[in-house]
């Protein structure tokens, strides 16, 4: 179908009178069949050559009968009277006499779609590298007995939500990354014709095309005016095509310490920076730098100066804890098409080994101390380089080794064979015996608050010890007295806690309270002083963002403060050194209402086969005024086993915000004799935890919640099961825990049993014993 097949008739006037024949094709069928010239006068005893065009339009049988009706032709001078004699005779009226006769001429012909055939039926590409090129192969067979003209169209499917500017820049991008050997031309009759299709993708784009294939015989130059040309160039045949262009794309999907968490780990590596720069596109300089091992004119600083950036920071290490390096996993995963070859190259990889007697120079600072971690091995990676087919993974160990009291820094590339380039700037920093306070964020963005609330939103900011002298911190709340006073000496921040002491390793948490007065954000920078027993250690800025807003159609978009973490462990292999992990680590309560208990449920395993494990949870003054219920706290787990934690979340009722994390520490049975954690009394009645650094394992579970504000909005139909009235935060959490204190003290237990034994001479044990602590 779509192709024509001419035929030759001859018609001829065996009359001694001119006649005209009208070949009436049925309009039905005038796309069908036409005739070159489908009408003509005849002289006496003369002949026509008439060409017939058949092209069916459907697969079928065809048998058309076509009218061809002829009719004589009269000169009506030549019955004038004096016509031989002009002049001699008078004009009469002329007698028309015009006589018609019918004709049929009968065609015969089969539409037929295997005229020509593609073979085969579909091509796939599958996914090529960006920059390669990938030749495949199609035979086009011409089965008819006609030379037919070809020509082929590519076109992208599903482009028809697209505007038009859209389309054209699809259709470009489509020309430009494939090609043929043969685009058009004659595929002789009864013969085959191959023709190599080449994809070469400039681009990452999923390509999904029909390649249609047009064919007509060589084109009519008098065909009949209401014919339009591009029906003889009808679709012949079409085929899909399924093609992807990517380029290797690697993705960092886990990091791990035994003793950090998920959390500040991915914080301080930059991942969810860094996994979003390595699924863009390829920029021309990045381009350049991936191939400027194959041939290039530029320097290396010129090649590296566009290249992204991302800081790798170790943290800070005690020198007190130098003994042991400090260690961090990381998961490389192939989420690509293609396959991924990666390497990391430090500066001294390509560095040529100079003979004896040549004199390298003298080297600047920079370059002495480039070469002294070098030489020292403070930073190592391990292994340097891989190879990860589509959806493989591996892990990749680097090392911060703390062998001076000094902060260490080193650029090391990230080079991806036809990937993105990047460059890691690995930070660590080695503490001397000095107190050295963390917060988890530079800047933090308290979740958007309605305003007209009856009570202040507390957000509770971590804050860690991480030196090995106990510390002092104190908060400068004169900017905040000045916002409040700018706001109609309105408590919009607080802080209840501006100073305290931290122990060595202590988590605390400083208690922000925000209350909107307007629908705006708010915006404070508070100065921060750190101090131990030498003196002033550290100054910082504790930058604090909140926005208020009216309706619930109005309200911002929260800015989160965990973005694009794992939600649990990549994997686990026999030979790791952290063998315990927890079912999920990421546990989101939602909006909780006042006094109500919100239940959830992790699993904790210990992966290994030989060694049992204890654990316990550490308690936390993450939650606020809200209670955390684990069941069970702490226990045993065999080898090869699990354990279900039930938690259930009792919400206060005062409304509190947090995102934060509960550490549960992890023993192992032959390492019974290690440190383990304590708890600490504060000064204002608060636990925190205290570890001993390098010296322990840990798991942790990060928490979010928030309180259902609308309900703390003045004038609305909710109304509190009882007036909150708001007692100190400490005093509190000093209540909780030391009812805590009191059932778990292994004295408290005692007291119990002796009372169910001797209800009445169980009083005077205690005269004789101290009370429970």
């Amino acid at each position: 179908t779509g192709v024509s097949k001419k035929q030759y008739l001859v018609i001829k006037n065996n009359s001694r009178i001119p006649l005209e024949y009208d070949c009436s094709v049925p309009a039905k069928y005038q796309e069908v069949v036409i005739f070159d010239p489908p009408k003509a006068i005849l002289q006496a005893m003369r002949k026509n050559n008439v060409v017939c065009t058949f092209t069916p339009t459907a697969k079928r049988e065809y048998k058309l009968s076509v009218p061809v009706q002829v009719t004589n032709i009269y000169d009506t001078t030549k019955e004038m009277i004096g016509y031989f004699n002009p002049g001699s005779g008078v004009a009469i009226k002329a007698q028309q006499k015009r006589e018609q006769s019918k004709y049929e001429v009968r065609v015969y012909g089969v539409g037929n779609d295997g005229s020509l055939s593609i073979k085969p039926s579909k091509l796939e590409f599958d996914t090529v590298t960006v920059g390669f090129t990938k030749i495949l192969s199609l035979t086009v067979i011409n089965k008819s007995k006609t030379n037919l003209y070809i020509d082929f169209q590519l076109d992208q499917n599903d482009t028809e939500q697209k505007s038009e500017e859209e389309q054209q820049e699809i259709r470009r991008i489509v020309s430009e990354n494939f090609k043929f050997d043969f685009k058009e031309g004659i595929v002789p009759a009864l013969s085959k014709k191959m023709v190599k299709i080449t994809f070469k993708p400039s681009l990452r784009f999923d390509f999904k095309i029909k390649l249609s294939c047009n064919a007509r015989e060589k084109p009519v130059s008098n065909l009949r005016s209401t014919i339009k040309a591009n029906q003889f160039l009808s679709q012949k045949y079409s085929i899909n095509i399924m093609a992807k262009g990517d380029f290797p794309l690697l993705r960092l999907a886990d990091i791990r310490n035994e003793q950090m968490s998920v959390s500040n780990l991915w914080e301080k590596f930059e991942l969810t920076f860094l996994n979003k720069e390595l699924l863009t596109v390829l920029s021309k300089s990045e381009i350049e730098y991936s191939s400027s091992e194959r041939k290039t004119n530029q320097s290396v600083q010129d090649l590296q100066k566009n290249i992204k950036v991302f800081s790798w920071d170790f943290g800070k290490v005690p020198i007190k804890y130098s003994h042991k390096p400090r260690k961090v996993t990381l998961t490389v995963r192939n989420v690509g098409g293609v396959h991924a070859e990666w390497a990391f190259k430090l500066p001294n990889d390509s560095e040529i080994e100079l003979e004896p007697w040549a004199d390298p120079g003298e080297p600047t600072p920079e370059q002495a101390f480039e070469k002294h971690i070098l030489d020292n091995n403070i930073f190592m990676i391990e292994p340097k380089t891989g190879s990860l087919a589509p959806g493989e993974q591996t892990d990749v160990n680097v090392y911060y080794v703390s062998k001076e009291v000094d902060f260490h820094h080193l650029k090391v590339f990230l080079q991806i064979s036809n990937g993105k380039p990047l460059i890691l700037h690995l930070k660590g920093e080695t503490l001397s015996r000095r107190a050295n306070l963390r917060l988890c964020k530079d800047e933090y963005h308290i979740p958007p608050v309605p305003i007209g609330l009856e009570w202040s939103v507390t957000y509770p900011i971590e804050i860690k010890n991480l030196g090995i002298t106990k510390l002092k911190y104190k908060v400068d709340l004169e900017n905040l007295r000045k916002l409040n006073d700018e706001n109609h000496n309105f408590n919009i921040f607080d802080i209840e806690n501006p100073e305290g002491v931290l122990m060595p390793n202590e988590v605390q948490y400083l208690y922000s309270v925000f209350r909107p007065l307007e629908s705006k954000n708010y915006h404070i920078e508070l100065p921060l002083k750190v101090s131990d027993i030498e003196g002033v250690v550290q100054d910082i800025s504790l930058k604090i963002n909140g926005v208020g807003y009216q309706g619930e159609e109005n309200k911002p978009k929260e800015i989160q403060f965990y973005e694009d973490l794992p939600k649990c462990r990549a994997h686990c292999q026999p030979d790791d050194e952290i063998l315990a992990a927890f079912s999920i680590e990421e546990i989101d309560f939602g909006e909780v209402d006042p006094e109500e208990p919100s239940k959830r449920m992790v699993i904790l395993y210990n992966m290994s086969h030989t060694q049992k494990l204890s654990f316990e949870f550490f308690k936390t003054g993450l939650l606020c005024t809200d209670n955390i219920n684990l069941m069970p706290i702490s226990g045993e787990l065999e080898p090869n086993s699990h354990k279900n934690i039930k938690m259930v979340l009792k919400a206060a009722q005062l409304p509190t915000i947090f995102d934060g994390e509960i550490m549960c520490q992890i023993e192992w049975e032959d390492n019974a004799n290690r440190g383990v954690g304590t708890i600490n009394e504060t000064h204002t009645g608060t636990k925190s935890v205290v570890t001993h650094a390098n010296e322990n394992e840990f798991l942790f579970i990060r928490l979010k919640k928030r309180s259902c504000l609308d309900k703390y909005v003045k004038n609305n139909n909710y109304e509190l099961a009882k007036d909150p009235v708001k007692p100190s935060l400490f005093l509190n959490n000093l209540f909780i825990d030391a009812m805590d204190e009191v059932l778990e003290d292994k004295d408290t237990d005692t007291l119990f049993e002796k009372l169910e034994e001797e209800p009445i001479g169980a009083y005077s044990m205690l005269d004789e014993q101290e009370p429970p602590t």
